[in-house]
């Protein structure tokens, strides 16, 4: 059987929220939640974590292997997909092997979410990236660019219920919840980060809040709250 990798990637330099992979979420750093979430998942071979930060260094858990992050992977200009491949690499991980991306933003993923992706990327015979999205609440055709002061409509239609919500397509968005791909898919240098052919994984949109600035941090933390009140077990 291929063996099944995970990695949790966390850096220090987050430009648009400074820290925030080490904020206190919920009472805890965050990038524990993720640390925590892995490794009782007894889904993996082996957890890899690529950090340049020394408090997540000193504190990750004993069988859980960290990847020192070099200098140029650690800045804004740097993707998730160099870091995978600079895991792969360094690791020198088997193509066939399984590789999970665990961003630690994805705090409110499910283990039933992680298990139903694993299963879906057999289904598919693990030859097409597994994404986890969720819709997008509000239409991209309903966004405005500013120009000065004024707003230009990113899609402009002489349609009269254009600008009703509900007549729009469903769009869909990553949630950070994590990406499944083999090692060789991950090591195609043509490849962007969902693969040229992904599959989506719809989860609810409650579990869907990236975190990218304090305020989604916070709302995230109420979410993280709500699945608990409702025994979910993240």
């Amino acid at each position: 059987m291929p063996k099944v990798y995970g990695l949790i990637p966390a850096r220090s330099g987050s430009t648009r929220f400074p820290n925030k992979n080490v904020s206190p979420f919920n009472g805890r750093p965050l990038y524990e939640w993720t640390l925590d979430f892995s490794t009782q998942s007894n889904l993996f071979d082996k957890l890899f974590v690529s950090t340049d930060i020394p408090e997540i260094k000193n504190k990750v858990p004993k069988g859980m292997h960290v990847l020192d992050r070099p200098e140029y992977l650690a800045t804004s200009n740097a993707t998730l997909l160099q870091v995978i491949q600079h895991l792969i690499d360094s690791e020198s991980l088997e193509n066939d092997a399984t590789l999970v991306l665990l961003p630690v933003t994805g705090v409110l993923r499910l283990q039933t979410d992680l298990t139903s992706g694993l299963e879906k990327f057999k289904e598919f015979e693990r030859n097409r990236t597994v994404v986890p999205v969720s819709q997008n609440l509000h239409p991209p055709g309903l966004l405005w660019e500013m120009e000065g002061e004024s707003l230009i409509p990113r899609e402009k239609s002489d349609d009269p219920l254009f600008t009703q919500k509900d007549k729009h397509k469903p769009t869909y968005l990553w949630n950070d919840l994590f990406l499944i791909d083999t090692c060789g898919n991950w090591e195609d240098p043509s490849r962007n980060l969902y693969g040229s052919n992904p599959v989506a994984q719809l989860i609810p949109v409650e579990r869907c809040m990236p975190i990218d600035y304090p305020i989604q941090f916070e709302l995230a933390e109420r979410l993280a709250d709500r699945q608990q009140e409702k025994g979910a077990s993240t």
